[in-house]
């Protein structure tokens, strides 16, 4: 069954620590007080492996509970612009879970509705 599109987790799994419950801003990540190195270990190779499904002409997103404008400030430090990207978020740009709002139980949800935006077929049945 050939790949349509890959979706990326974030927080503590292309990162070392979770960026959101840290509190890390655009700024943080724009200023290098939250360095895309040290933030994600692995950042040259992800860039290769998402260059790489981008060049197969596949589509990649990533799927995160935290704030969507700073994943996109670490891609934009990783060389992807904001409409090469894809980040799908229950929040938006700035918000924080409160008493009002809570995450998500899982992201199971939020990559239907992926699927479903994108015209991906679920296979998996």
């Amino acid at each position: 069954v050939p790949v349509e599109m890959f979706a990326f987790d974030f927080d503590l799994t292309l990162t070392r620590r979770h960026i959101y419950n840290a509190g890390v801003t655009v700024e943080d990540v724009e200023s290098g007080r939250a360095p895309l190195q040290a933030e994600l270990p692995y950042c040259d190779e992800l860039a290769s492996i998402l260059q790489g499904i981008t060049a197969a002409e596949k589509k990649w997103c990533i799927v995160t509970f935290g704030q969507p404008n700073v994943v996109r400030a670490y891609l934009r430090a990783m060389g992807f612009p904001d409409d090469q990207t894809e980040v799908y978020s229950p929040l938006n740009d700035g918000e924080r879970y409160n008493e009002n709002k809570s995450p998500p139980k899982d992201k199971n949800n939020i990559l239907s509705e992926i699927a479903t935006k994108e015209g991906v077929e679920d296979k998996r049945g």
